[in-house]
Formats: structure tokens, C-alpha cells, sequence
């Protein structure tokens, strides 16, 4: 199921104005106009095999995809989806060092990991994860998840290393 998300950018050409010099001759020609153009940018929610969505914000054209079993290594950042309040981020000016994790093996919340399959390394996503595949009714008081809070991650491949034996 993919659902659109439209942001329109409006265009208008008001004036134009140029001048010619033909065979030394100086001709000007003033143009007006009130010629528009709608212009329509989609960003596509997608599902994955849960609840999970994701949008793609920046798209590489990397053949090297994320898969279960492989050791990936990510920025993140996360928020509280109704008051897009920050609660964590590996680019935290304090520290601004990226993590890895096992894909697929439970290292980090199920929508985080069902929003990162088959992600490209070098792009980035955002994924809207519902709390029942995030911290659902315990919350996670340290960063201030209460209970039942929905999440969004923007989270940027950096590197999947690989296969971890």
C-alpha cells in the first residue's frame, strides 16, 4: 500500500525582458506574462512486512543492500512522532560517533530493523515506527518514551560491512 505525499512548488514568470543587437541595430522586447506552472515533488510512503513505514529521503544507486545477518553501521536519529521531541542521536554534537548492529537479530527495535531491510548503503530514510514495534506499553523512560509512543527515525546507511560468521 503506498500512500503519496505531495509538496507542490508553485512557479511564475512575471517579466522578461531582453535586448538584441542585430547588424548594430539595439532592439529591446518587453514580455509579460502570467504563464504558471505546478510542479509536483512525491515522496511514497512505503510498508514493509509490519507496521513499520519508511519514505526514502536521499536515494543512492548503491548495489550493496542491507540483509539479515549483516553488520551495519548507521546514523540516527530519533524523535517522538506526535511532539517530534529529539531523544537520541548518534550525530549528538557531544559525541557524533555512528553504531552498528546485527540486522535482523534483535539488536534494536523491531520497526527499526523492518525499516532497514534491503535500505541501500548511502541512503537515507525515515521511518515511522508504531510502539507496538518500538517500546509499545513500557516506554523507554531513559530517553523519555513513555508508553505507547510512536517513533520516527531518519537513519543513513553508512556502511554494511557484511556478513558476520
Amino acid at each position: 500500500q503506498v500512500e503519496g505525499l505531495a509538496e507542490h512548488i508553485y512557479i511564475r514568470i512575471l517579466s522578461v525582458s531582453f535586448k538584441l543587437l542585430i547588424l548594430g541595430i539595439n532592439f529591446t522586447y518587453n514580455f509579460e506574462s502570467s504563464y504558471s506552472e505546478t510542479m509536483t515533488v512525491e515522496r511514497l510512503r512505503r510498508k514493509t512486512n509490519g507496521l513499520t513505514e519508511y519514505e526514502i529521503l536521499q536515494p543512492s544507486h548503491s548495489c550493496v543492500l542491507i540483509d539479515p545477518g549483516d553488520e551495519v553501521r548507521v546514523h540516527a536519529t530519533g524523535f517522538i512522532s506526535n511532539t517530534m521531541r529529539l531523544f537520541w542521536s548518534t550525530k549528538d554534537p557531544m559525541t557524533n560517533k555512528a553504531m552498528s548492529y546485527l540486522a535482523g537479530q534483535g539488536e534494536v527495535i523491531k520497526g527499526w530493523d523492518k525499516g532497514c531491510m534491503q535500505m541501500r548503503e548511502g541512503e537515507i530514510r525515515r521511518i515511522f515506527v508504531p510502539a507496538k514495534e518500538a517500546y509499545g506499553t513500557k516506554g523507554f523512560p531513559v530517553f523519555g518514551i513513555g508508553s505507547n509512543e510512536d517513533l520516527i527515525f531518519d537513519i543513513e546507511c553508512l556502511e554494511v560491512v557484511g556478513k558476520r560468521e
